[in-house]
């Protein structure tokens, strides 16, 4: 059996390209992330009928996928890092922009997936005592291609 080799959480990165050149990307890290997640979701249609013996029956429908991202409050850009200003500029005018999941940090054998999408949901949190953070959800158009 072959070895299987574990990736480490802080190794998986969200990035957005803020050059909006889909013929050459310039992908830049979201900030101060604390974490990142993609979900991919397809529709179950339900075709039961009379004939299925009782048994509900399905196909697969239409999929969807989101990018989530939770990350530490900066009042300035990083060295090559997206700030929550910048995202939240992105919402207000509603930007379609270029998002990618990845492992492209000191990997080997880089493995993304990358699409279109819109911010639907960025949120702002300071507790006492604690760092500011925000969260920020963005909904895929389209197909989310893996690499």
């Amino acid at each position: 059996m072959a070895a299987t080799k574990v990736i480490p959480g802080s190794a998986l990165t969200l990035s957005i390209d803020e050059t909006d050149n889909a013929a050459s990307p310039s992908y830049n890290v979201i900030g101060a992330s604390t974490s990142c997640s993609v979900s991919v979701t397809v529709e179950a249609i339900d075709t039961t009928n009379k004939d299925g013996g009782g048994r509900k029956t399905f196909i697969g429908g239409a999929s969807s996928w989101t990018m989530d991202c939770e990350a530490l409050f900066t009042d300035g850009p990083l060295d090559e890092t997206v700030n929550p200003n910048t995202l939240y500029q992105a919402m207000e005018n509603k930007n379609r922009i270029n998002v990618k999941f990845s492992n492209d940090s000191g990997q080997t054998a880089p493995k993304h997936y990358d699409g279109y999408g819109y911010i639907t949901s960025l949120s702002f949190s300071a507790g006492v005592g604690e760092f500011g953070s925000y969260s920020l959800s963005i909904q895929g158009d389209g197909e989310l291609a893996d690499g």
